[in-house]
C-alpha cells in the first residue's frame, strides 16, 4: 500500500466535510500532530479539538473504528511505519512519466477495454470510486463520461464510498481505479461480504490480487512505484474513454 489507512481516512473527513465541522477539525488536528500522538488519551484530544468525548468517540465510528482505542492503535501503526520510511515522493521526472503512461498503452488488454466499456453503456447505475490520487483519475473519468451523456456517481468520503456499496444491487456496476490494487485494504470486506456480492465490480489497476467479489479486472504493466501514480490511472481512464467512442 502506498497509503497508510490513517492517511486515507483522515484526508477522506477534511476534503468531505466543511472545514469547521467537528470531523474536520478532528481530523485536521490528527494530521498535524500525529507524531506526537501516540500516547493521546481520548480526553486530551477532545480538549485540544475543543469538542466533547462523545463528539471524538462519534468521530471514530463514523471512519471506521470501533472506537478511540482502535484509532490510537492505527496512529501508533501510523509512526512506526513512516519514522522509518526513508522514501520522498519528489516530483517525477517528465521523462518518467511519459515512460510509464507509455507502459498503459501498450499493456491494456482490448478484450477487458472492450468488455468495461459495454458495461459501461448498457449499465444504468454507474460509480467509480477510489483513494486520495487516485480520486483524481475517478473524477477527471467522470468527466469524460459526459461526452456519452453518462453521468457516473462519485465521492471523496471513504465513509460514503462504502455506505453506496452497502446499497448497491445487482443494476449496479462500480469500477474502482486502484493503482497498487489495495482498495479494499482499507475497508472491512468481512462485514461488507454480502453487499459486494451484489454489483458488478471492476478494478482497474497496476497490480491484480486474489480478490474473489471483484468480477473483473483491467490491468496495465507498472513499477508500482509513486512516480507512476495517478499518472498510470489518469492514462487508464483516458483509454476507457477512447474505447467506448470506438463502441459508437
Amino acid at each position: 500500500m502506498l497509503y497508510s489507512k490513517l492517511e486515507v481516512v483522515l484526508l477522506s473527513v477534511i476534503a468531505s466535510k466543511p472545514q469547521d465541522s467537528q470531523d474536520a477539525v478532528l481530523a485536521t488536528y490528527l494530521l498535524e500532530h500525529v507524531d506526537a500522538l501516540d500516547d493521546v488519551t481520548i480526553q486530551a484530544l477532545a480538549d485540544h479539538c475543543h469538542v466533547g468525548l462523545g463528539s471524538v468517540s462519534r468521530f471514530c465510528r463514523h471512519i471506521g473504528f470501533q472506537d478511540f482505542f482502535e484509532l490510537r492503535a492505527c496512529i501508533q501503526a501510523h509512526n512506526t511505519r513512516y519514522r522509518n520510511d526513508g522514501e520522498k515522493n519528489n516530483v517525477p521526472d517528465p521523462a518518467i512519466i511519459e515512460r510509464v503512461v507509455r507502459q498503459v498503452d501498450e499493456s491494456l488488454d482490448p478484450i477487458q477495454l472492450e468488455k468495461l466499456a459495454r458495461n459501461l453503456k448498457t449499465y444504468r447505475k454507474v460509480a467509480v470510486f477510489g483513494l486520495l490520487k487516485g480520486q483524481a483519475a475517478c473524477l477527471a473519468f467522470a468527466q469524460e463520461m459526459l461526452a456519452w451523456q453518462k453521468v457516473v456517481y462519485t465521492n471523496l468520503s471513504l465513509f460514503e464510498q462504502i455506505e453506496y456499496f452497502k446499497k448497491a444491487d445487482e443494476n449496479t456496476l462500480v469500477v474502482v481505479f486502484s493503482y497498487t490494487g489495495s482498495y479494499f485494504d482499507y475497508v472491512d470486506v468481512r462485514s461488507l461480504r454480502a453487499a459486494l456480492e451484489r454489483p458488478k465490480i471492476w478494478m482497474v489497476s497496476g497490480c491484480r490480487k486474489p480478490l474473489d467479489f471483484v468480477d473483473e479486472w483491467l490491468v496495465f504493466n507498472s513499477d508500482l512505484q509513486a512516480a507512476g501514480h495517478p499518472y498510470q490511472l489518469l492514462r487508464a481512464g483516458e483509454n476507457i474513454a477512447a474505447w467506448m467512442k470506438k463502441e459508437d
